[in-house]
Order: C-alpha cells, then structure tokens, then sequence
C-alpha cells in the first residue's frame, strides 16, 4: 500500500474534524468528549510543554489512513529540565491495518522525537508490542481507594473550584519531599492552568485539608457510582497530618460530593499521604519507557491521556 504522511496542522479545523471523527470510528465511540475537536486543541495544540508530534497517513486520493500522536512532556531531575514525549492518540482505518501504516507513523515519530525520553502506559492488546519494539518496563501505575463507609456531618468549608487564585497557592507551596533521582513534572503556574483550569468537559475542585495540605480532584460516573478521582494529592514540608485526622475529613468529602469513594493513583511507592488510602492489588497499569529513568507520576500525568 502507498501512503504518504504528513504532520497535522492544528490550526486546520477541518483536518481536525477528520481526526475527531476518525478516533471515534476507531474506537467505536459516539461523540467522546475526549476526542472533541476542541479537547484535541487544548491536549496538541495548547500544551505549554509544546505542540505535540503529529502524524497523519494519506492514501493516493488524499484520504486518511491513520493517526500517531506524541504528547510533549517536560520533567525535571534535581532541577534539570528533560523533554519527553508519550504515545497518545492513534487510530487506523480498517484498510490500513497490517500494511505497515502504523509502523511507519511510529518509526517518523521516533525519529522526530530524537533523544527525548518517550514513556507511555499500553494496554493489554499494545503491550506485547511495545516490548517487542525493546520498550522497558520499569513499574506500574498502581491505585489506592477509600470507600465511603459511614454517614458524615462534618461540614466541608475548604472546598472550591479550581481557579487562578488556587494556582498561585501551589506554586508558592513548597511541596513533601516525593523521590530520590526520579522525574517529576515541571508543574509550573502554565502548566497547572493548562491543566485543571483550561481543560474542556472537566471541572476540577480543591480541597484544602489544611493550610498546607490539599488534593485536587473531579467527579466521574461509573455506572451507578459517583467516584472522586484525586489527581493531586499533596502538603508543604513542614505539614503532617494523622491518620484519623486524614481519613475523617475524607469521608466529610466524599460525603458533601455524594460520592462513593475516592480513587488515587502513583508511581510505584506511595508517599506518605497516598499510602493513607488502601491499595487495589489487582488493579494497575504497565509503565513503559524507551529511557533509563524512574519516575514519579500521579493521575495528573496518566488520567485523561
């Protein structure tokens, strides 16, 4: 099959309808907010990272035939900044696959991408691939939950929606002490507002369990049951806070929000207030990377990419 590819042009909006469309098809979906075109700017176009590596391949009458996208990433590693990139959305129309499209988006990606580090969280269809392709893996993405399990009356006086005036507050936080040699997202006052305060279809909260001890989340239905999703989960240097302490205000949360538990995700080893929630042992996600870092992720890098 002769295909040729070409890099996407963000500020097309037609070319970004065909993309929207064509994840949907691809992945069998009907109006996904998270292939909306206007969520597909703000992830590719409008990242303060940077324009993500993107890829389309057309057949000879100009149609398209698939869809790689690479995520452009900043961390940071005792305060040296390293690019990176992840692996995000990627389609084929049914004519393309098995004639070698994907494989050629992937190897012009890479070659884009040069000597950034690449990463990224297969499922369990890609990952015998990816390891194929001499990706390592090197942990996984493991989740803790806290059910709410009684009635609660405590009132909740510290929660509000995620605004500038929020974002000024963590990033004048100096934050616990999360790891040794290992990466950590440049969370600067860009990225946060990019983040939480600019994304399409999804509202985040705060809530300050102390002056300087907060968590950032968001509600998400899953069938019959409200979950409080915590992408932040975070206190100061000099902040400590108990066990009973934590675990009561957290049902006074998910309590006000009508929820019934509250899900975290990490890298690997828990901090000190992540270990607080209990550990699903059944339930995590394969961590790749074409690297020989370590890092520390959460929600924030993983959740909705």
């Amino acid at each position: 099959m002769k295909f040729e590819i070409k890099e996407i042009d963000w500020n097309d909006s037609a070319v970004v309808n065909n993309i929207s469309t064509l994840l949907n098809t691809s992945f069998n979906t009907y109006k996904n907010p998270m292939f909306d075109p206007q969520f597909l700017l703000w992830k590719h176009r409008d990242n303060p990272f940077g324009t993500s590596i993107s890829l389309l391949a057309y057949d000879e009458d100009g149609n398209i035939l698939g869809l790689r996208t690479f995520l452009k990433w900043q961390f940071i590693n005792n305060e040296k900044s390293l690019c990176a990139y992840q692996p995000v959305d990627t389609a084929t129309t049914p004519a393309a696959r098995g004639k070698g499209v994907f494989s050629e988006l992937t190897r012009v990606a890479l070659n884009i991408a040069g000597d950034s580090i690449i990463y990224n969280t297969p499922n369990a269809n890609s990952l015998p691939g990816y390891l194929k392709m001499g990706w390592n893996h090197t942990g996984d993405i493991k989740f803790g939950v806290i059910p709410r399990v009684v009635p609660c009356y405590k009132r909740c006086n510290n929660i509000f929606d995620f605004d500038e005036k929020s974002i000024e507050l963590l990033v004048g936080m100096k934050k616990e002490h999360l790891s040794d040699n290992k990466l950590t997202t440049r969370k600067s006052y860009d990225f946060l507002k990019w983040r939480f305060l600019d994304i399409p279809h999804i509202n985040y909260r705060i809530f300050w369990l102390s002056d300087e001890c907060y968590c950032v989340y968001h509600i998400k239905v899953r069938n019959t049951f409200r979950e409080l999703t915590v992408c932040e989960l975070s206190m100061s240097k000099k902040e400590s806070i108990g066990y009973f302490s934590f675990h009561s205000q957290i049902q006074a949360l998910l309590n006000y929000e009508k929820c019934s538990y509250a899900v975290i995700g990490f890298k690997d080893i828990a901090t000190d207030l992540q270990k607080k929630f209990f550990r699903l042992p059944l339930k995590h996600m394969k961590f790749l990377t074409k690297s020989s870092y370590d890092f520390n992720l959460t929600l924030t890098e993983v959740e909705i990419f």
